[in-house]
């Protein structure tokens, strides 16, 4: 059951991570290496969006994404997974030494299934998703 986090400084404004974050919810092939199609399936509002993309091994993700400006977060909440249910938080912390980004993924197993990957990877992979977002939010 993973259950990850993983929380960076970032020199750049909440306002322009803010905007990133916006951007990854309908293009997330510009943030998340490895994507190769994505397609919007149905805006329910200018936050609240339900996206499909394709990974390049082929698995195709479906996610009901929201996001709340006034807590600068999005919530990625993944539907028709066959192995598990859950959610990713993206979110900004505005602290007194400066800007956080922070992404936590929070999946369970449905019943009957095993993880295919360990809980490490799920930490690896967070953890390179955040200082990617940093990277590209620095430069």
């Amino acid at each position: 059951m993973p259950l990850v986090n993983y929380r960076v400084k970032v020199h750049a404004s909440a306002n322009k991570l803010w905007d990133m974050m916006l951007d990854k919810m309908r293009r997330p092939d510009k943030y998340v290496p490895g994507i190769v199609r994505v397609a919007i399936l149905r805006e329910h509002s200018a936050n609240c969006i339900e996206r499909e993309m394709e990974t390049a091994q082929g698995k195709v993700i479906r996610e009901l994404i929201v996001a709340e400006p006034l807590t600068l977060t999005v919530i990625f909440k993944s539907y028709q997974d066959e192995v598990y249910s859950g959610f990713v938080t993206n979110t900004i912390f505005e602290e007194d030494d400066g800007v956080y980004l922070d992404y936590t993924l929070n999946w369970t197993l449905k019943p009957g299934k095993s993880a295919a990957q360990p809980d490490s990877f799920w930490q690896e992979t967070i953890k390179n998703a955040v200082l990617h977002a940093k990277q590209l939010a620095e430069s």
